[in-house]
């Protein structure tokens, strides 16, 4: 079984005026697992992807079915782990042992385990939606152009949106 490796979420702005997610895409140095190859594509941007709870078996598997139903399309399903609500494993290592144990289905990007506070990509999805994280998976649509459309709380299932 292939293990995957942990990432960085983040990435630094360009000097555009008005910046897109195409300006934060997080680099290939910074996943933790899976291709984050996003080029025009659309992806879900997945904020506070808590792994260690019973609310992360429904949204991971469906997640995972979300990304291989349109991966043809070119959408992209993009994770970055967050200890802001305190219910996240300690290490990037422990992350992916736990997705790779009980989530083999999920093969796409997972970054490392970051702060939402300080997240450039965060941020700038507040800015474009006007909706912040208020709890562990909460999701952003982004388009073919960098820009976060939509914002889908922590009661939104995947297969919902």
């Amino acid at each position: 079984m292939t293990r995957r490796r942990p990432t960085k979420g983040g990435g630094g702005a360009s000097s555009r005026s008005r910046r897109t997610h195409l300006d934060l895409a997080p680099g290939e140095d910074e996943k933790i697992s899976g291709s984050a190859k996003s080029n025009n594509a659309k992806m879900l941007r997945l904020a506070s992807a808590l792994v260690c709870a019973a609310f992360a078996l429904s949204n991971y598997k469906e997640l995972a079915l979300l990304s291989q139903r349109y991966k043809s399309r070119g959408f992209n399903v993009l994770a970055f782990p967050s200890n802001d609500f305190n219910q996240e494993k300690d290490t990037n290592a422990e992350i992916l042992q736990y997705v790779n144990d009980h989530f083999p289905e999920v093969k796409f990007p997972i970054f490392s385990r970051g702060s939402l506070a300080d997240s450039e990509v965060f941020k700038l999805c507040k800015e474009m939606t006007g909706e912040s994280v208020r709890w562990n998976f909460h999701k952003y649509l982004v388009n073919g152009k960098g820009e976060a459309v939509k914002s889908y709380g922590h009661r939104i299932q995947p297969m919902a949106i």
